[in-house]
């Protein structure tokens, strides 16, 4: 089944698979819609546990910092945080935003299209990813 426009009030709840390069939501979104996204939970990058904000290479130590850091400049949301919840309008690229625990308020910039969401990760990496995160999106408007 494809996706769906919301009623505005409508909400969508959908898992936010880790080692899943792409999540669809079921969300059709289109211009001059705004939403708000709230994500819940924990999962896991390579046994590094967080929540939908990822974390930093700062936040990590010993070994799994060298690896943190030298991925990077990797990650599919540039200068975004590791495992941040990441949202997409379709799969291009250039609408990639972060979501992270939430978003009280987002619109599509004039886009239209499937909303999908990621694990900011590097694109090699996800094999060891584990768990989900829990995604709301309303429509507000």
């Amino acid at each position: 089944m494809g996706a769906v426009t919301l009623a505005v009030g409508e909400r969508r709840k959908v898992d936010v698979v880790a080692r899943e390069k792409w999540n669809p939501t079921g969300v059709l979104v289109g211009p001059r819609q705004r939403y708000s996204i709230a994500a819940t939970g924990r999962w896991n990058d390579g046994g590094i546990k967080c929540g939908p904000d990822g974390f930093t290479v700062d936040e990590v130590h010993g070994v799994a910092h060298v690896i943190v850091k030298a991925g990077a400049p990797f990650l599919r949301l540039n200068n975004g945080r590791y495992f941040c919840v990441v949202g997409s309008v379709g799969r291009d690229r250039s609408s990639f935003f972060a979501i992270g625990a939430g978003l009280a308020e987002w619109s599509t910039d004039g886009r239209s299209g499937d909303l999908e969401c990621f694990a900011n990760d590097v694109p090699i990496a996800y094999w060891n990813n584990k768990e989900s995160v829990q995604l709301v999106v309303t429509r507000l408007t």
